[in-house]
């Protein structure tokens, strides 16, 4: 057994991604989280949202398969947002281009909008609903998270127009575990499953808001 110590990685750098829908996924990418490109020809983009020379990367390749909805591996990736502020104006300028969550949830730490890019890969836009981990850890010993960890779905429009009304983000979270922000038709009982109940419907939106044909 080695004797040096384990040295943590400082955090998370970028994301790699194939795809053959090159001008889509970088549109997709620029549109939705801002990025900017540090660096792009024919064959990869690099995309930035912050002060790093890239956070995503997107390689041209023609010959890439699509994935099956069904598929094991990465499932999406989280971005965090300050507040309820920033994912509700996100949400709202995304959705008046077409582009819309196929799932919004409060999952108990954090409020999540959910999208796919042109390819099907997941983005969770999120922001945390307790200021520190202490109050969250307090708020999970309360059994609420193990009843339910998945989340207590929302309507974004009913949650956005409540949330103006002057609620901070604990009462709104409050309300969301209640129920109180449930889309038309569904119960406490009966969740949605959490990804499109349309995939090839909701891709082809994706890919037509972003400039590109349903292919």
């Amino acid at each position: 057994m080695s004797s040096n110590p384990t040295i943590r990685p400082g955090y998370i750098h970028h994301i790699f991604l194939r795809t053959k829908r090159f001008d889509a996924m970088r549109a997709f990418y620029k549109l939705v989280l801002g990025c900017e490109a540090f660096f792009e020809n024919e064959m990869f983009s690099w995309l930035s949202f912050d002060q790093e020379h890239h956070r995503i990367a997107i390689a041209n390749m023609p010959q890439s398969q699509d994935q099956a909805p069904t598929q094991e591996g990465l499932d999406h990736v989280g971005y965090q947002y300050a507040g309820p502020e920033d994912l509700f104006a996100t949400y709202e300028r995304l959705r008046d281009v077409g582009v819309e969550p196929y799932w919004c949830t409060d999952h108990g730490g954090t409020t999540s909008f959910y999208y796919k890019d042109p390819d099907g890969n997941g983005l969770e836009l999120q922001y945390d609903n307790y200021p520190n981990r202490g109050e969250l850890l307090e708020w999970m010993k309360g059994g609420d998270f193990a009843r339910n960890p998945i989340g207590v779905d929302v309507d974004p429009e009913r949650l956005i127009e409540t949330f103006h009304t002057g609620l901070d983000r604990l009462e709104l979270h409050r309300r969301s575990r209640r129920g109180d922000f449930l889309p038309e038709g569904m119960s406490m009982a009966a969740p949605a499953a959490p990804f499109p109940a349309d995939p090839v419907g909701y891709m082809i939106s994706i890919r037509r808001a972003v400039g590109a044909g349903p292919e």
